[in-house]
């Protein structure tokens, strides 16, 4: 990651995610950076946190808050079964995304 031209949260989001998920991937990275001492700067969607972001402090209890700020964030529930195959950030966004745009219409 050290090679990689760091970001905004806000470019970040504009630049890797399309209109209708760069605000949320914006707000993910901010959230996630609350529960990690991991610089996330040059966080793409492709990464996965503990293989490529070295986020090994990301235990349960982190994750756990993680996923609790997130549902609280946007109003929706994060299904255990689906959090389970969640493998990159880029996944998390998509899955964030469609939670929220299914509470909406529902």
């Amino acid at each position: 990651m050290a090679g990689r031209e760091p970001f905004s949260a806000a470019d970040f989001g504009r630049r890797f995610f399309p209109p209708a998920q760069a605000e949320v991937a914006a707000r993910l990275r901010d959230l996630l950076a609350e529960e990690t001492v991991v610089e996330l700067e040059r966080i793409r969607p492709e990464d996965r946190p503990v293989q490529d972001l070295k986020i090994d402090e990301l235990d349960s209890l982190a994750l756990v808050e993680f996923v609790m700020a997130v549902e609280k964030e946007y109003g929706i529930t994060l299904p255990d079964a689906e959090m389970a195959r969640i493998r990159t950030f880029g996944e998390v966004v998509d899955l964030v995304c469609r939670q929220r745009d299914a509470a909406r219409t529902a």
